[in-house]
């Protein structure tokens, strides 16, 4: 992820795979629409720290 750093903080009962695949999703997204959409793009994605959207389209 270049020089991108990300913190993420989850339950005990979270799965620790579904974070890193959401963290994935995020970083393609900020490569696609990058600047400063990248706000924006996170607030759809995830609402009360539940994701909303997995599509890519």
């Amino acid at each position: 992820y270049a020089s991108l750093y990300f913190s993420y903080a989850i339950e005990d009962q979270d799965n620790e795979l579904i974070t890193l695949e959401i963290v994935h999703l995020y970083v393609e997204l900020l490569d696609k629409y990058f600047g400063s959409k990248a706000h924006f793009i996170l607030d759809e994605f995830l609402l009360e720290g539940e994701v909303q959207e997995i599509s890519k389209n």
